[in-house]
């Protein structure tokens, strides 16, 4: 479970700071006040977004050339870094840096009337225009196929421990008993995800298909919705990895589950698809990553090692819509995987199957199922 660049302020430590931070911007606040992780400062030049993070200099350094660049280029969906009085993009001191935006917006609340078709479209030419800037950044590079599967497998070394604490328990509670229903087919993705990616990385060396700069959180909070649209924010995760990595967190976190809402994954990969096109091994990495359960598993660690943090009924909905969610997949997941004649042909990686089958339906009784089964399509 990975750790967060995005640093917390501490007014023992942050308080002394900021007025040596306001002076290198040059601002004299009349007004400053903490919201959803950032400070809003208002000043006689306007109001800003200023931030703490841990990202490193280097990190940050090359998201001011991407956003200049990009915002030449007419990508209109990134905020501008507020220069500093001496020119820097942000205010580097000896405890964390601080870099500031112009404030905008809202975060995108649910039922807003975006297009899942242009953040996709968006996202991917965000993707394709980094690519040629970023090629020899010196910064975080994503992982490796065998390391990621071997992060995989450590999920599921977790997912029995966990099984074994639910069986063990005295008095089993309602995540526990829909914990063990759901088992048979968390643990069949996962298996499924990890075979896939050792025949993958078998023939490929291990080595990532192409790389860009990528978001590594995308998700609705991370977007905000003003007067002149929408902005992608909060890049301190960024690393330079496959697209593969933002695609599947997009799909994961955009698209509803609820009664009534219709999710086309296929509709939106071909979005993606007309703006910067996958490879067929992206497409099957990307299946991969999508049929591997890590946000059900995210959702059992917090149940299982962080007890009490939350209520149980919402510890049950969020793991039901989630395993909803790996369903609505499953369909487009079995079509990247199924064999062809090409994928027949030696040393092709087209079309090899895995010895598990992924679109094992979840065994829970239907009447504990607040949804079916069937993948649905997602109003767009």
């Amino acid at each position: 479970m990975k750790g967060d660049e995005t640093m917390k302020l501490d007014p023992m430590l942050d308080g002394p700071v900021l007025s040596e931070v306001f002076d290198r911007y040059g601002w004299s606040p009349s007004r400053v006040r903490y919201i959803q992780g950032v400070l809003q400062v208002r000043t006689e030049e306007g109001e800003f977004s200023l931030k703490k993070t841990e990202a490193p200099v280097a990190k940050l350094r090359l998201l001011n050339q991407v956003s200049e660049a990009l915002i030449e280029e007419g990508y209109e969906h990134l905020l501008s870094f507020v220069r500093t009085k001496g020119g820097e993009p942000f205010a580097e001191m000896e405890r964390g840096n601080w870099y500031a935006y112009p404030w905008y917006g809202e975060p995108l609340g649910k039922g807003e009337p975006l297009s899942s078709l242009e953040l996709m479209r968006q996202l991917a030419r965000f993707h394709r225009l980094s690519q040629p800037i970023v090629k020899n950044a010196s910064i975080e590079k994503g992982k490796s196929l065998p390391v990621q599967s071997e992060r995989w497998k450590e999920w599921q070394n977790h997912l029995a421990e966990w099984r074994e604490m639910a069986n063990e328990r005295e008095f089993t509670s309602p995540f526990d008993r829909t914990f063990q229903e759901h088992y048979d087919f968390l643990d069949k993705s996962f298996q499924f995800s990890l075979q896939g990616m050792d025949r993958i990385a078998s023939i490929s060396g291990g080595a990532l298909p192409q790389q860009t700069l990528t978001h590594q959180r995308i998700h609705p909070q991370n977007l905000l919705v003003g007067a002149e649209g929408w902005r992608w924010i909060d890049w301190d995760h960024c690393a330079v990895d496959q697209p593969v990595t933002d695609i599947a967190a997009f799909l994961r976190r955009f698209l509803e589950v609820e009664e009534g809402e219709v999710v086309d994954p296929a509709a939106l990969l071909e979005a993606y698809d007309k703006e910067w096109t996958l490879s067929r091994k992206e497409k099957k990495i990307l299946a991969l990553t999508l049929a591997c359960p890590e946000r059900p598993l995210r959702i059992l660690h917090a149940y299982y090692q962080k007890p009490r943090r939350s209520e149980e009924s919402v510890s049950v909905r969020r793991l039901e819509e989630e395993v909803d969610r790996l369903q609505v997949f499953q369909d487009w997941i079995r079509s990247e995987w199924k064999p062809s004649a090409t994928g027949q042909k030696s040393g092709s990686s087209r079309g090899h199957r895995t010895g598990s089958k992924t679109g094992a339906r979840s065994n829970a009784p239907q009447k504990n199922r607040r949804r079916g089964n069937k993948a649905k399509k997602q109003k767009i």
